[in-house]
């Protein structure tokens, strides 16, 4: 067995389950950040954040190698192929280009799977943005970071300043030349050892649950109850948003961070909470406008169990799913319901049920991982909220205007991501057009309520005359070119 393969990296049983999906178009967990930045920074500087980037983030260099026949874990390899120049890409766009422009032309780059043999991630740098602006679009697979430790990974490459000194580059990592087959012979080797341990926590576990049984029958029962109440929380799914298919397609709208966090305090609730209540009214006026009005729908949102001593990026969320109210038609009453379900859906003992049985789960093999994934209940939606940074930071010596993320949409309707970056939040939606069969109308229906909930900010009722109406505060990239590089503050 080769010194290599034993200092590889085993996968953690949730990122091996994300990364199967890769293996299947309708599961695919691809998720990209798009950095505007406010001009077009040195093709050899972009090379180099990348670099460095690759050294001290390792992921960035190794790929999966999975055992032959399904013997022992999946592990991180350093890649003895690794070529950096194969994961970076240039894009000229059509003159006096947008950002709706980019983000029209993103959707094939979305779909298009990473090439698993590789490291799963590529960048592209999209130039010839107007104003003499660009784009960094960095696509990776989820069984690299969630959204926190995404934020992480990005922040490796960002400065404080446009002309900061070159930090020291790390060695680079020494490659592995491992292959599937002798990750088999290693675990046949260590079978006996493995298979004994396994046993002993098994059996210490099952003995820690039986003394907590004894002491109290109850708990048993309470989980059963809590299982039930976790998988069955969303409710029904929406006719109106039945529809799957193959194709993605992306919507994009924003609005003041301080006027959204003083308008979810006037409600009682959080940023994140008011968020909630602007997609729900979004979606609430979506189905009345198109004659199918229900109460609720399923909403799944990840909830983070990130500690400050993980390492940066792996996987650390479980996820939730709530039956959002977009029936509720007072906004201020939706941040109500929202605050208090999810308050609810965080002290339920059976939320972590994902990453308990993850280990099992990714055992299993593909086509029978498949069918159970088919079989348990997806959202209609899911809903993401990743804090961003408030002070300027620039990449390769240009500064970042804006920052949007674009989640997966693994067998869903569409997937909405908010950053808050500088005083700005971006709100991304990743959807399946087979499901939003009218995006110009949810696009209009989403900034009518973005604007709803923000009327609740006390200064923007203060600033309103009486008459005149409200000013909107949102704005979408299909009615209006992005907003040039003014502020001061604008930026993730």
């Amino acid at each position: 067995m080769s010194r290599s393969a034993a200092t590889s990296e085993p996968m953690s049983p949730m990122d091996l389950l994300l990364f199967r999906g890769e293996h299947d178009a309708r599961r695919r967990a691809t998720a990209c950040a798009i950095l505007v930045l406010d001009g077009r920074p040195e093709w050899d500087d972009v090379c180099l954040v990348f670099e460095r980037a690759s050294r001290e983030f390792l992921r960035l260099r190794q790929h999966v190698v999975e055992p032959s026949g399904g013997l022992g874990p999946a592990r991180w390899v350093t890649d003895p192929d690794f070529d950096l120049h194969y994961h970076l890409r240039r894009v000229r766009l059509p003159a006096r280009a947008t950002l709706r422009t980019l983000l029209d032309a993103l959707p094939p780059l979305l779909m298009a799977p990473l090439d698993t043999a590789r490291p799963l991630w590529e960048a592209t740098l999209y130039e010839g943005l107007a104003g003499g602006r660009s784009a960094l679009v960095f696509k990776g697979s989820h069984a690299l970071a969630d959204g926190l430790g995404g934020m992480q990974v990005l922040g490796r490459m960002l400065e404080l300043e446009p002309d900061a000194p070159p930090r020291p580059m790390p060695p680079a990592p020494v490659p592995e030349d491992v292959t599937a087959d002798e990750l088999a012979i290693e675990a046949l080797r260590a079978w006996p050892r493995t298979a004994l341990a396994g046993a002993a926590q098994v059996a210490g576990r099952a003995i820690t649950l039986g003394v907590r049984l004894w002491r109290d029958d109850s708990l048993a029962l309470d989980y059963v109850r809590s299982l039930r109440r976790v998988l069955e929380a969303g409710g029904e799914g929406s006719p109106l948003l039945a529809g799957r298919g193959l194709s993605r397609r992306l919507l994009h709208v924003e609005c003041g961070l301080d006027p959204l966090r003083r308008a979810a305090k006037a409600a009682g609730g959080s940023l994140n909470d008011a968020y909630l209540a602007a997609l729900c009214g979004a979606l609430g006026r979506y189905h009345e406008r198109l004659g199918l009005p229900v109460e609720t729908l399923p909403l799944g949102m990840p909830i983070s169990t990130r500690r400050p001593d993980d390492p940066v990026g792996g996987n650390h969320f479980v996820g939730g799913l709530l039956a959002a109210p977009i029936g509720e038609p007072d906004p201020r009453r939706r941040i109500g319901i929202l605050r208090e379900t999810v308050r609810a859906l965080r002290d339920e003992d059976a939320l972590s049920f994902l990453e308990q049985a993850a280990p099992v789960l990714a055992r299993l093999p593909k086509e029978v991982l498949a069918r159970v994934h088919a079989s348990l209940p997806l959202p209609d939606v899911q809903a993401s909220n990743v804090p961003g940074l408030r002070q300027d930071v620039y990449f390769a010596g240009a500064r970042v205007e804006k920052m949007l993320a674009v989640g997966p949409v693994p067998g869903i309707a569409l997937m909405v991501v908010l950053v808050s970056h500088g005083d700005v939040c971006s709100l991304t939606v990743n959807y399946d057009p087979a499901a939003i069969t009218e995006p110009a109308l949810f696009e209009t229906c989403l900034e009518e309520a973005l604007a709803e909930v923000l009327a609740l900010d006390p200064e923007a009722r203060r600033a309103t005359s009486p008459e005149r109406a409200p000013a909107r505060e949102a704005r979408t990239t299909a009615n209006a070119p992005p907003a040039p590089a003014a502020s001061p503050e604008s930026a993730s």
